[in-house]
């Protein structure tokens, strides 16, 4: 599979050609390219280094923080943070998830995610973070 950055690298330099000297051949090779990069679909490790590269930033939280054991309030935010972004945008199976923001159980997944669900749908703060997050993220993958 082709790297995320290299797709628009290929997609940018065909339509700079395509301005200088337009085409209706190049103009439908870079459609079908387009569309095809859109079907491939990212891979979960490529949603995982995103999402971990960009949490960071979001939380004002290290990552090393979020995979630890700390209860404070803002480090566990993120930490729920990154367990919600991991079961809704990867196949990751709540183990897999746990090893990767800390050593727990499936059942703790379980429950920082509700957890995580509620508060977002009730602090503003929390949600406009959670909407940057994500956003960010998207545009990382795209």
């Amino acid at each position: 599979m082709m790297h995320i950055s290299l797709k628009s690298k290929v997609l940018t330099q065909l339509r700079k050609l395509n301005e200088k000297e337009p085409s209706p051949d190049l103009q439908f090779v870079i459609n079908r390219l387009d569309a095809e990069f859109r079907k491939a679909s990212v891979t979960d490790v490529e949603k995982e280094m995103v999402i971990r590269n960009v949490l960071p930033s979001v939380f004002g939280v290290q990552m090393k923080a979020i995979q630890g054991k700390s209860r404070q309030q803002h480090i566990v935010y993120a930490r729920h943070s990154m367990r919600y972004l991991l079961r809704t945008m990867t196949k990751y199976p709540l183990k897999k998830i746990a090893a990767i923001t800390g050593s727990c159980d499936h059942s703790t997944i379980i429950h920082s995610i509700r957890e995580y669900s509620n508060i977002i749908a009730q602090d503003e703060v929390e949600r406009a973070k959670y909407e940057r997050l994500v956003k960010e993220v998207e545009e990382c993958l795209s």
